[in-house]
C-alpha cells in the first residue's frame, strides 16, 4: 500500500526556529516557551517538582526516576506551537530536537507523508546524531506541547542518562 502525497504550504505555516521567541501564541511575542495559561494543559514548565511527576505520564519517561526526569527539564526548553508549526523542515542543518510531550505530528518525505508521532516520540534527533540534513519535515497535527534540545544538551541528555540514550537509538533502529 503506498501513502498517499500531501503537499503543506509552508509559506502558510508557523515554523519552530531554532532561537525563536515563541510567537505562535497570544501573547507569545519576546517570550520562550509555553502558551499563556500553563495551568490549563497540567503542565507550568516551571520546572517544580508537579512538572517532575507529569512527565511520568509521557511514554519515554517510563521508568525514569525524578530526578533524572528534572534532569531532562534542566535540560530542554518547554515550548508550545499551534497545529500546522513545522516543527523540522527537510534539508535544513540540524540544531535543535524536539521530544513530544503533548499532541500530534505528521513526518513527510519530498511532501510524501510517511509517518504520525505523538507524546513520548523524538524528532529532529537524527540530523544531531548524523550530523546530516534533516532527511524529513515534521509537521503538527494538532497544538503541541515539546522539550526542545540544543546539540550541546542532547548530547549531555544521551551521556548522562543511559536509558534516554537507550530509548532513542532504539526509536532509530525502528525506523
Amino acid at each position: 500500500m503506498t501513502a498517499a502525497r500531501i503537499t503543506y504550504p509552508l509559506t502558510s505555516r508557523t515554523r519552530c526556529r531554532a532561537g525563536a521567541a515563541d510567537t505562535s501564541v497570544p501573547g507569545g511575542a519576546g517570550r520562550r516557551g509555553p502558551h499563556e495559561d500553563p495551568g490549563d494543559r497540567g503542565m507550568s514548565f516551571g520546572k517544580k517538582s508537579a512538572d517532575v511527576e507529569w512527565l511520568a505520564g509521557v511514554p519515554f519517561f517510563e521508568g525514569f526516576t525524578d530526578q533524572e526526569r528534572a534532569r531532562v527539564l534542566a535540560l530542554s526548553e518547554p515550548v508550545t506551537l499551534p497545529a500546522g508549526a513545522v516543527i523540522v523542515d527537510q534539508g535544513d542543518t540540524g540544531t535543535h530536537c524536539f521530544l513530544i510531550v503533548e499532541g500530534t505530528a505528521s513526518g513527510y518525505v519530498r511532501g510524501e507523508y510517511v509517518t504520525g508521532s505523538g507524546p513520548g516520540a523524538m524528532v529532529g534527533e537524527m540530523a544531531l546524531i548524523d550530523h546530516r540534513p534533516r532527511t524529513a519535515t515534521v509537521v503538527a497535527d494538532t497544538e503541541m506541547t515539546l522539550l526542545r534540545f540544543g546539540t550541546r544538551d542532547f548530547r549531555r541528555l544521551l551521556e548522562e542518562m543511559p536509558k534516554a540514550s537507550e530509548r532513542v537509538m532504539t526509536s532509530l533502529r525502528a525506523r
